[in-house]
Parts: structure tokens; C-alpha cells; sequence
């Protein structure tokens, strides 16, 4: 993280409320900052029959940052983002998928497989779900549902690219040996319900 992001979420707990306002939001324009917001962290979708905007929070892009660094590390092998309910968990794990997987020379044209435990996936973001899979396919980023534990094996063993979209039912028992490659990514939404047991972060 920059020396700019780390001033960001410095403690100010000297100030008053009025200057860690205006702290905020003079941090909220930092030059480099504002450029990634308009580039990545910005969501549109629509609901309702409306066009909607949403910008991801500072919790949200704090997590995708780390996601991408950690995937990038070839000695981490996994890593726990904990978010509360209505903290945006899938939208911030979608978006660490965009990210990686439009850095195809960065992650050497790698593969996440996002591992969800219900259908409706999309939830209350469907609309920009939607937008932004039809957007990695204009991009040349592969996107495929695995509608079964046999396709999911198959799309491994075929050395597929891109972003695989599977329900954790499909995903268990996977050979562990279905594909050798280093680059690919397993994003596990809602881990609690499917996980008995999570090591810390190594």
C-alpha cells in the first residue's frame, strides 16, 4: 500500500470531528486515489428499471488490495477477509477477480474459480453481476458456470482460463490434482457456512 493509502487510515484521534471530516475528504481526493476510484471502484447496475451507482468503501477496497497482493505472492497460499453482513462481500470479491484477471502479463493469464453457497449469487447487485461478466467477456476474459461437480473437474483438467463460477456443492471433492498450474485462485463467498474450520492467515 502507498504512503498516501497508509496516511489515509492513519488514527485521528487527536482531531476534532470537523477536522477528521475534512481529513476524509481531502483523502478521498488525493490525486492517485480519486484516479482509482473512478477507475475500478465505481459499480453501475441497474434496479428497478433505474441505472444505479454505487462506490465501493473503504473496508471493500482496502480487501481487494490486499487480494490482489496476496494472490501475487506465490509463498501465501490463503488468506481470510472477514466481513459483516451487507459489507458488500461479493462485490468485493468480483472485483479482485476483474482485477487479476485483467492483468493477464501481472497473474500469467490466470484462473478464479468464485466458490458461492446460494443460486442467486448477484443478490442485491444482479444488475452490475450481469454488466460486469458481460464486460470481462468483451475484454477477452473467458466467464463460465459450472453446472455441475463433473463440468467443474472437466473445466480444470481442460486448463481453463478466466473466471469460473461454481456453487460449493460442485466444488467439493475436486481432485486436488485437476490441474497443477500455480495460478489459480479459489474465492470462497459466505466461507462460514461451508468451512468448519479456517486457519489464520499465513
Amino acid at each position: 500500500m502507498t504512503w498516501n493509502a497508509n496516511r489515509r487510515f492513519m488514527a485521528r484521534w487527536k482531531q476534532e470531528r470537523e477536522e477528521t471530516h475534512k481529513f476524509a475528504v481531502q483523502s478521498f481526493f488525493d490525486p492517485t486515489d480519486f484516479l482509482r476510484t473512478l477507475q475500478h471502484w465505481i459499480l453501475f447496475y441497474v434496479e428497478d428499471g433505474k441505472t444505479r451507482k454505487s462506490v465501493l468503501r473503504q473496508h471493500q477496497r482496502i480487501a481487494i488490495d490486499k487480494i490482489v497482493v496476496r494472490c501475487e505472492d506465490a509463498a501465501k497460499k490463503r488468506g481470510l477477509v472477514w466481513h459483516t453482513q451487507g459489507s458488500g462481500k461479493t462485490s468485493t470479491l468480483l472485483t479482485a477477480a476483474r482485477l487479476i484477471l485483467e492483468e493477464k502479463k501481472r497473474f500469467k493469464n490466470a484462473t478464479v474459480i468464485l466458490v458461492v453457497d446460494r443460486i442467486e449469487l448477484e443478490g442485491q447487485l444482479k444488475g452490475w453481476v450481469e454488466k460486469l461478466l458481460g464486460e470481462m467477456q468483451q475484454q477477452d476474459i473467458p466467464v463460465r458456470r459450472a453446472n455441475s461437480r463433473a463440468e467443474v473437474q472437466e473445466l480444470l483438467k481442460a486448463d481453463t482460463r478466466g473466471l469460473i463460477l461454481s456453487m460449493i456443492n460442485k466444488f467439493e471433492g475436486i481432485d486436488k490434482d485437476a490441474n497443477p498450474r500455480s495460478n489459480i485462485y479459489v474465492f470462497m463467498d459466505e466461507a462460514h457456512r461451508s468451512v468448519a474450520k479456517i486457519s489464520a492467515p499465513t
